[in-house]
């Protein structure tokens, strides 16, 4: 079980992955909207998710929490290279198809984070 403080943070952090995903939904692709919204999830969890300390947690739960977090960490790279290539997007087609990744890494990142706070299964 995570300390009250690192559930806080996550769900903060979840909760703009959840903003994130309607604003995926909603847009149609415009990367002008989108962007800076993945800047700010990225930034938030550079400064407040990575900065909390997995050093006094269980062996076998910091372990954890590492692998997901290593794992929430690729999958926001690959979610900005994703926002950056709709940018270029000229037909409609690529444009769906670069909006339907963009929504499934954002449900991953979710996924992950549901398993993290206890919420959902691995």
């Amino acid at each position: 079980m995570l300390p009250q403080v690192h559930c806080q943070k996550y769900r903060q952090f979840q909760q703009v992955v959840e903003e994130l995903l309607a604003l995926a939904s909603e847009t149609q692709g415009d990367s002008k909207t989108l962007k800076p919204k993945v800047l700010e999830m990225q930034q938030l969890f550079q400064e407040q998710i990575l900065g909390l300390g997995i050093d006094d947690l269980d062996p076998s739960v910091a372990s954890a929490i590492q692998s997901y977090q290593t794992e929430m960490h690729k999958q926001q790279r690959l979610l900005g290279n994703e926002v950056l290539f709709l940018q270029t997007c000229k037909h409609p087609e690529s444009r769906a198809r670069r909006l339907t990744q963009i929504r499934e890494r954002l449900e991953a990142l979710s996924r992950y984070l549901a398993v993290v706070l206890g919420e959902g299964s691995p």
